[in-house]
């Protein structure tokens, strides 16, 4: 994506493809805007005519030290529909389009002539697809499976038709275009749904399902209590407070210089206690793991810690389809069942809210004052192939972007703030960012999100022998080469790849000292070629695995040291990944994949690819 300077000199060299480029890159927040003022689409779609009209021939009174283009035009776009819903109320209601022409609502009817003509200069085929996605709202896939193709080329197809139909358009009216990308948009919303304090359902025959009614039990080693659980996307998350019983204490294990401390809770939870299980009749969840609740952060999932009291959020794998009639439920935690119920969720729709969507994906705001200062929610919207990360800027491999990933709402009165994030943490994200701008007044603010970190599956058969290499492969968003070496790359932080000490428990609470020898690292370094502009390789995770040295007809993740490397001048950028293989491990053929068993009955865990989407969001959002 261009820059405001190089936009703005384009606009001034060549002003058709300046003012196209710009149409391009700011269409959406406009028309946002607009239809955040006006009721009726074709005054929508007049502001939106009206906006870019007024900015081309008053391009010179823009201020690049005052604010951005997009910031700047969503203002003009505001103003131009105040004045247009104050027209209209002064001389009477605009009366709705007729929509006989087969063509997105909110066109003029010699808008939809130009566009049909334009559809008339594709291929059937092209015509076709457009009509299709722009139309009738189905998304790529739905689209390949209707038409029998395969999804790559239906997105080639549609590039292509969408080049030339814009071609087309460039010589009748632009503006179409602009309405056609817009109707686009809005279509695709209806796969979201919004369950605020949660997260976005992209499936509409699906719901959130949520806790029904209270849920608690006690004995003499613990009270707990479910004080929240939630089934979404195939996860079930189960959040409880353990309150300490009179059985309960602490154990020592070890002695001397080696005793350790085990708290109450431990004993009741991970490693120390049975695995917790959630059933029904005829069936049951697979358990993938303890985690911190929102309000912790703790590595070892506790969060809101007191000497008697501690809560734990515990994660199943669970489909829906899988819930049993009524969704009655039992957490089976080894020593205590407490029987819970889901049920379905209402959802809100999202243009309750403040949202933008773009090529990749979405945000979606939802602000409130909290005790006198402006918290903002910020939903990710995914897209057809990516998934934006709940953290926004702060992605997996680059915690956060410093300066330049500073999210900023801009006040009524011109004040500017920064806001900060409560519950990033790149182990275990919710659905959604909790963003904290400080006290501020009720009031309509200009929230900015200068980029974006997007997400997508790697490849299933994506496997990188050690010490061998392989590839390239054809990833989300272009195409990844691996160079694998036996040296630290120039540049890399040394990660802790050296020998280890392993301690283990003997019946007679005693800890034997066993040294494991220094395992051979293989660092691998990745280019990827082909990414569109606006897409910034950020970083992937994959999974180090060697056939079990103990049991050789098993895949292990033990004897193996692996991890990501980073820039040694600046810890956080990602340089690749790196994987110390032991000894015996080394005999069981070493290798990096995208795919790895998780354990615990769960389903295999699948790697992903990260970028940086140069794309900048501007909501205005309304602070009551």
């Amino acid at each position: 994506m261009r820059t405001d300077k190089e936009m703005l000199a384009l606009l001034k060299s060549d002003p058709e493809t300046g003012m196209a480029c710009l149409i391009d890159a700011f269409a959406p927040v406009v028309w946002a805007a607009a239809a955040r003022v006006l009721p009726q689409p074709e005054d929508v779609r007049e502001c939106v005519n009206d906006t870019f009209t007024e900015f081309y021939f008053k391009q010179d009174a823009f201020d690049p030290g005052k604010g951005t283009l997009k910031s700047w035009l969503a203002l003009l776009a505001r103003r131009r529909a105040i004045d247009r819903l104050r027209a209209a109320k002064a001389g009477g209601e605009a009366q709705p389009l007729d929509e006989s022409l087969p063509a997105p609502s909110g066109l003029m009817p010699e808008d939809r002539l130009a566009l049909q003509e334009a559809l008339a200069r594709l291929s059937p085929e092209e015509a076709e697809l457009i009509r299709l996605q722009y139309f009738e709202g189905y998304t790529p896939k739905e689209i390949a499976d209707r038409l029998g193709l395969p999804y790559e080329t239906v997105k080639k197809r549609r590039q292509r038709a969408l080049a030339r139909l814009r071609k087309s358009l460039l010589a009748t009216l632009i503006l179409v275009l602009l309405a056609l990308l817009a109707a686009c948009g809005y279509a695709v919303l209806r796969y979201f749904g919004i369950l605020p304090g949660y997260g976005v359902n992209t499936d509409a025959e699906t719901p959130f399902y949520i806790l029904a009614g209270e849920a608690a039990g006690e004995n003499d080693l613990a009270a707990v209590e479910i004080t929240d659980a939630v089934l979404a996307d195939g996860q079930l998350s189960v959040q409880i407070v353990l309150t300490r019983g009179p059985d309960a204490a602490d154990s020592q294990i070890g002695s001397g210089e080696l005793a350790s401390t085990v708290p109450w809770h431990h004993m009741l939870t991970t490693m120390y206690a049975p695995k917790p299980r959630v059933t029904w009749a005829g069936g049951e969840a697979a358990f993938t793991g303890y985690c911190s609740t929102q309000d912790g952060l703790a590595m070892d999932g506790s969060a809101l810690e007191t000497p008697d009291a501690v809560a734990y959020e515990i994660l199943f794998s669970c489909e829906t389809a899988d819930l049993p009639a009524g969704g009655a439920l039992t957490l089976d935690l080894g020593w205590l069942q407490l029987d819970f119920a889901l049920e379905p969720a209402r959802e809100d729709a999202p243009d309750r809210y403040s949202y933008e969507l773009g090529e990749y994906g979405g945000v979606l705001a939802i602000p409130q004052l909290l005790d006198g200062r402006l918290v903002v929610d910020l939903y990710p919207l995914d897209g057809e192939e990516f998934a934006v990360e709940p953290g926004m800027t702060c992605g997996t491999y680059r915690y956060n972007g410093g300066p330049a990933g500073q999210i900023t709402a801009a006040g009524p009165d011109g004040a500017v703030y920064t806001g900060q994030n409560l519950n990033y943490n790149p182990l275990n994200e919710t659905g959604f960012s909790r963003w904290d701008f400080g006290p501020a007044e009720p009031g309509r603010y200009a929230l900015t999100i200068p980029y974006v970190y997007l997400n997508a599956p790697l490849p299933e058969d994506l496997v990188i022998p050690l010490p061998e290499g392989g590839g390239p492969w054809a990833v989300a968003g272009g195409t990844l080469a691996a160079q694998v070496s036996e040296e630290l790359p120039a540049g890399c932080a040394q990660p802790p790849v050296g020998g280890s000490v392993n301690y283990t428990l003997q019946p007679d609470g005693t800890l034997a000292e066993e040294e494991t020898p220094a395992p051979t690292p293989y660092y691998v370094q990745f280019t990827l070629t082909g990414a569109p502009e606006a897409l910034t390789f950020a970083g992937l995770n994959l999974f180090a695995v060697a056939e079990d040295p103990i049991d050789p007809t098993a895949v292990s993740g033990s004897w193996i040291n692996s991890g990501r490397l980073y820039d040694e001048a600046a810890y956080q950028v990602w340089q690749g990944v790196y994987a110390a293989f032991h000894p015996l491990a080394l005999e069981r053929s070493p290798r990096l994949t995208a795919v790895s068993e998780s354990g615990f009955g769960a389903p295999p865990r699948r790697a992903q690819i990260s970028y940086r989407w140069d794309h900048a969001f501007v909501l205005e959002i309304d602070v009551k």
